[in-house]
């Protein structure tokens, strides 16, 4: 391993023509005209991109200063990404704009750290008129138009908006492989639960191999169940009332299995058991959550030990549980509502405490479990490659669509950011004259989106950027009918959040790249294959 030591403006363009061939890749995925990138590895594999950070995620460049880059551009790009399900190429074209302009204005004698003062002071004044455009409360269809968008493709974008309506655009929504080869929604409004039944034998639809208990009591333990014994009573009560039985458990053991498949078999008793999936705080969570939607408690804790003394007047109702072999689902909880709601408080106040990322995910399924807010999109194809796309570009709105429902929408095509031009040229007049260049090259780099959205698609994107510049509002230009119209209108629209997040993440990384006067960076030595001695000869002899 050795440093390679990259100074002055050497370093700058190495870094810059990492972040431009990153960048290039990005652009040629922008809007409805925009391509597809394919990339395959040595072993003959290949994927399907939609956007730029399909493709750049796994693309390394030999030299090591061109690689950190493209890395630090591709930072950028992800943190958007990860927020917002989109803007990734809007950060990579915006920010590579600022580090054209940067690099020509520095060799000309301007000083970096005076470009990204400019750069820096002008930013509020962007992020104030992008807001006062914003469309707070948009109407459904507008942001269901938003959404097919940001899919790219228009079935994927029908499914989504069909299960955010399923859901009330509150709850949680799962992107999972289809099991019939069709994309489409499920959603039946139940608290579920991953697991599923511990016997075929408590299988009570053969066709459909499910177990469905009608009207059924619910029995939450959050101990071992290892002897028939410490459940007695309860079956005992359940067999004279012909109660049918659900047993959610920590574990049951295989004696008690059988046990209960033997009465089954006799029609002495309906029941199904199912140990509670995960481990740890994750499997109480669920335990506890079960109860409480069925107007239970769980037993096998400190407040309630003992399972012997469990009757079904302590059990919890619902009026269906089915369950599948990796499933179970309970319908119409009978839990009383001041009590669901208490729970459903505590849950909504931890949310409000420091976590990290996946434990407020975690929460928030939770509750959406718990309210019955839970969509699976299963999304289908004829091949893997296109399934992981279509998923991908699945993943992608879900997200645009609950940033676009939480900050409003902005005109899309690139439209939202030219509109803040002539606020940063009002506020820059009182800049020095070098902070007024840095200015400038943010305006210039906020036409850029424009200009490669109707490049992508066939049109002038300097000519369209010009008639954009003298327009107000709303409008805009619709690639795909090459007209000039009422954006918010035809739908053609963006999530303000993903706006505002590209704009600051290209902002912020164009700054570190003008004002980056070295580069000390780790290259890697290459490996070089042993040599073969001259005098080695192989027999089939030796392989035996």
């Amino acid at each position: 391993m050795k440093k390679k030591i990259s100074l002055g403006a050497r370093a700058r363009e190495e870094l810059f023509c990492g972040a431009e061939k990153l960048a290039s890749l990005a652009r040629t995925t922008m809007g409805p005209g925009g391509h597809n990138i394919i990339t395959a590895s040595r072993t003959g594999a290949y994927e399907i991109a939609s956007s730029g950070g399909g493709i750049s995620g796994d693309s390394v460049f030999a030299d090591v200063t061109e690689n950190a880059g493209a890395i630090l551009l591709r930072r950028a790009g992800e943190a958007v990404r990860e927020s917002c399900g989109d803007g990734y190429a809007s950060a990579a074209v915006i920010a590579e704009s600022i580090l054209r302009g940067g690099a020509r204005l520095i060799a000309a004698g301007y000083s970096p750290a005076a470009l990204r003062r400019g750069i820096d002071k002008s930013l509020p004044a962007a992020a104030d008129a992008l807001s006062a455009l914003t469309l707070r409360e948009p109407s459904r269809e507008q942001l269901e138009r938003a959404v097919s968008l940001a899919a790219k493709d228009e079935v994927i974008g029908k499914l989504v908006c069909q299960a955010l309506s399923d859901i009330d655009y509150a709850g949680e929504i799962s992107v999972k492989a289809s099991d019939t080869g069709e994309s489409y929604v499920w959603a039946d409004g139940s608290f579920s639960v991953s697991a599923g039944y511990q016997s075929k034998y408590m299988v009570t639809n053969d066709t459909l191999q499910e177990a469905v208990l009608q009207d059924a009591a619910v029995f939450v333990c959050a101990c071992a169940i290892n002897s028939i014994q410490d459940i007695l009573p309860l079956l005992d009560e359940c067999s004279i009332r012909k109660q049918p039985l659900f047993i959610l458990a920590e574990s049951v053991s295989p004696a008690v299995v059988k046990s209960f498949v033997s009465n089954i078999a006799q029609g002495v008793i309906s029941v199904c058991s199912v140990e509670a999936p995960g481990v740890g705080a994750g499997k109480l969570a669920i335990l506890e959550d079960a109860a409480a939607r069925t107007g239970t408690v769980v037993f096998g804790t400190p407040l309630h030990p003992d399972t012997r003394s469990a009757g079904l007047c302590d059990c919890g109702r619902a009026d269906k549980v089915k369950v599948s072999l990796t499933r179970s689902a309970v319908y119409g909880g009978k839990a009383k509502p001041d009590e669901l709601d208490a729970h459903i408080r505590k849950l909504e106040a931890m949310l409000h405490l420091e976590h990290n990322e996946l434990e407020d995910e975690r929460l928030r399924q939770r509750l959406a479990n718990l309210k019955g807010l839970n969509a699976e999109l299963r999304v289908g194809a004829v091949t893997e490659s296109e399934r992981r796309f279509l998923a991908e570009l699945a993943e992608s709105a879900v997200k645009a669509a609950r940033s676009g429902a939480r900050s409003g929408l902005l005109p899309g095509g690139g439209t939202a950011y030219i509109r803040a031009v002539p606020a940063l040229r009002d506020v820059s007049s009182a800049f020095s004259e070098e902070e007024r260049a840095g200015a400038a090259l943010l305006m210039s780099a906020l036409e850029q989106p424009a200009r490669t959205i109707a490049a992508n698609a066939g049109f002038n994107g300097a000519e369209i950027a010009a008639r954009l510049r003298d327009g107000e509002g709303f409008f805009g230009f619709d690639v795909s009918t090459g007209k000039f119209l009422d954006l918010a209108e035809a739908g053609i629209l963006d999530p303000a959040d993903t706006v505002l997040c590209a704009l600051n993440a290209a902002a912020s990384v164009g700054a570190q790249f003008l004002t980056a006067e070295a580069a000390v960076l780790i290259a890697a030595a290459p490996v070089s294959a042993m040599p073969v001695p001259d005098d080695l000869h192989i027999t089939p002899q030796d392989f035996l």
